[in-house]
C-alpha cells in the first residue's frame, strides 16, 4: 500500500493527520473507493460524479482542486505500478479551530490510499442479519452522502459481528429495506432482480447504478416480508461487484438458507461485461 498525504507526497508510509482535522475530529469528510482492471480505471467519471455531490451537499468546495485531483490519483497508480488495484479518496474539510463550526476551516485536505486488489481478494458469499439499528433518515443524515462519518453502519455491523454474521441488513425508519453497511442490496422474486430505491434513503452505489442502467434492477420501496419471498440475494459493491448472500437471519431471530444459487450469476456476468465494455472504450484518466 503506498500514500499520497495532503500535500500530495506519495510515500509508503501513512499520512500524518492534524488533530484539528474536522474529518478526523467530527466526520466531517467524504471519500470514494475506485477499481483499477488491468492498468484501467473503471467507473471514474460515476464516482467523480458522487465525489463532487457528496462535497456540495456538504458544502466542501473542491471543484477547483478536480483537475489537481486526477493528477495525483494518476501519479498514485503509476507509482504502484500494479494493473490490479483499489484507490480510495478521502476529502476533509480541512484544519479548523476546536469546535464544530467549519467556517474555521480554509482548505479541503485530501488524502489517498492504493493497494493491491483483484477478484480473488473479494469474498465468495456473505451472511446476513436484519439489524436492530435503523439507517439514518434521509432528514438527518442524507445515506447518499457518501461520508466518513459511519457510525450508524459500525453499530449495524457490530451487531451483526456479535450475532455471528458477516453483515447487516438495515431498515429505514419507516421499515423500509435500505442497504447494508457497506453494500447496496438486491434480491430474486417471481423471476426477477428487486432493489430498493433511492427514496429508501441509501448510498447511490455505482456497481447498482450500471445493473439498473442496464435494466437488470427493478427498483421499489420494499419490506422484509417481501425479502421473505426471494430465492436469492446479493449484496453489490466495487470491491464485491456481485456477491451472493449465503445465509439471512430474520428480525424475528429465524434465518433462511440459499443453497447453490444460481440466477445472480446472469448479473454477476452482465457487470463484468459493463466493466469490460467500459474498459475497451476509457480514454483513460490512468492508462
Amino acid at each position: 500500500m503506498i500514500f499520497s498525504d495532503a500535500s500530495g507526497r506519495i510515500s509508503d508510509q501513512a499520512p500524518q493527520v492534524s488533530f484539528l482535522d474536522h474529518g478526523f475530529l467530527f466526520g466531517d469528510s467524504v471519500y470514494e473507493v475506485v477499481r483499477l482492471y488491468d492498468g484501467k480505471l473503471f467507473g471514474w467519471v460515476e464516482h467523480r460524479e458522487r465525489l463532487l455531490k457528496s462535497c456540495q451537499r456538504l458544502q466542501i468546495n473542491i471543484e477547483s482542486e478536480l483537475g489537481s485531483i486526477e493528477n495525483r490519483i494518476r501519479e498514485l497508480f503509476q507509482s504502484f505500478a500494479k494493473s490490479n488495484a483499489a484507490l480510495r479518496i478521502i476529502i476533509t474539510r480541512g484544519v479548523g479551530k476546536l469546535n464544530i463550526d467549519p467556517r474555521s476551516c480554509e482548505k479541503p485536505q485530501i488524502y489517498m490510499a492504493v493497494w493491491e486488489f483483484d477478484q480473488t481478494s473479494a469474498p465468495t458469499s456473505v451472511r446476513i442479519m436484519i439489524s436492530r439499528m435503523r439507517r439514518n433518515h434521509r432528514l438527518s443524515m442524507d445515506p447518499r452522502i457518501k461520508s466518513g462519518n459511519y457510525l450508524n453502519n459500525i453499530m449495524a455491523i457490530q451487531e451483526a459481528i456479535a450475532s455471528g454474521y458477516d453483515d447487516a441488513l438495515m431498515l429505514n425508519p419507516e421499515g423500509f429495506l435500505t442497504e447494508l453497511t457497506t453494500s447496496n442490496i438486491a434480491w430474486f422474486r417471481d423471476s426477477k432482480w428487486e432493489t430498493p430505491s433511492m427514496e429508501s434513503g441509501i448510498l447511490y452505489g455505482t456497481t447498482r447504478h450500471f445493473l439498473v442502467k442496464d435494466s437488470l434492477l427493478k427498483e421499489g420501496l420494499f419490506k422484509e416480508e417481501d425479502l421473505r419471498q426471494a430465492t436469492e440475494i446479493v449484496a453489490l459493491s466495487t470491491l464485491k461487484e456481485v456477491v451472493p448472500v449465503s445465509e439471512i437471519r430474520w428480525s424475528d431471530g429465524t434465518s433462511k438458507n440459499f443453497d447453490k444459487p444460481k440466477n445472480w450469476l446472469q448479473i454477476q456476468e452482465k457487470f463484468r461485461d459493463t466493466v469490460t465494455s467500459h474498459l475497451q472504450s476509457e480514454t483513460g484518466l490512468v492508462g
